[in-house]
């Protein structure tokens, strides 16, 4: 063992950098920074796939005629749930607004999108969750769900909506 060599729990290491060293190193650093680059890339594709998908869907029930009428119904105030409802085209198209704002619900819950990606919805959401024609049909479907002994319907839209809620709440 030479003056620059020293031992550790047997292992001789030399003070000495080869050649082979710097390629060896050199190589990992490119690797780390491929890597790094690999996980940015990574990380902005899923930026754009999910925002891709909110648009979808918002686009969908934007042109859906049914859905979009609706919608404007609740917008002006002049969706009103009474005896004439069940059965009728309205509850169809809200059905169908609705079937829209609980995938994009489901997916928030399971932390496929942000609530940043949501806020492009959140208006609508808080919309039609605070109406008052809403509210009484989901008394229904709660009331008509529990008697049938059937899940709760657009149960993550409404969990979402609450959350809205509560984030305005919070802000004012």
């Amino acid at each position: 063992m030479g003056l620059q060599d020293f031992s550790i729990m047997g292992f001789v290491l030399r003070r000495e950098v080869t050649v082979g060293d710097i390629f060896a190193t050199g190589s990992f650093l490119v690797a780390f920074v491929a890597l790094g680059i690999t996980a940015w890339q990574l990380w902005r594709e899923s930026i754009r796939k999910r925002a891709e998908f909110v648009l979808s869907v918002t686009t969908a029930y934007h042109v859906d005629k049914g859905a979009q009428k609706m919608l404007y119904n609740i917008e002006y105030d002049e969706f009103k749930y009474d005896s004439t409802f069940h059965g009728s085209g309205e509850e169809r198209d809200l059905d169908r607004l609705l079937a829209y704002f609980e995938q994009i619900a489901f997916l928030h819950r399971r932390r496929l999108l942000s609530g940043d990606d949501l806020k492009i919805v959140q208006y609508d959401f808080l919309r039609v969750f605070n109406n008052k024609g809403v509210k009484q049909y989901f008394r229904f479907l709660d009331e008509f769900t529990e008697s049938q002994r059937l899940p709760t319907a657009f149960p993550h839209f409404r969990e979402v909506a609450k959350e809205f809620r509560q984030l305005r709440c919070d802000e004012s």
